[in-house]
């Protein structure tokens, strides 16, 4: 079976959706807490302000920092295949 669309010839399109679900579910969390990067830091150092900046335009994180920011909040990812 063929693929239909490839956004990216390193990352299959499933990769890029996913990662698009988890960034609006992670800026869902900030809008909703008022979370803020200095409080995220506390558990994961490497989240910046940029990164929440680039939530608020509707850009995309890669996994691992969506992941950080849902999981400051004891947030769990489920994954139905």
């Amino acid at each position: 079976m063929a693929t239909k669309y490839i956004p990216k010839p390193w990352k299959c399109s499933t990769a890029e959706n996913f990662e698009y679900d988890l960034s609006r579910a992670a800026d869902r969390i900030v809008k909703a807490t008022g979370l803020t990067a200095a409080e995220i830091q506390q558990t994961y150092p490497s989240i910046r302000p940029y990164h929440l900046r680039a939530l608020d335009k509707g850009e995309t994180l890669g996994i691992r920092m969506a992941f950080a920011i849902i999981e400051t909040l004891g947030g769990d990812v489920e994954v139905l295949a």
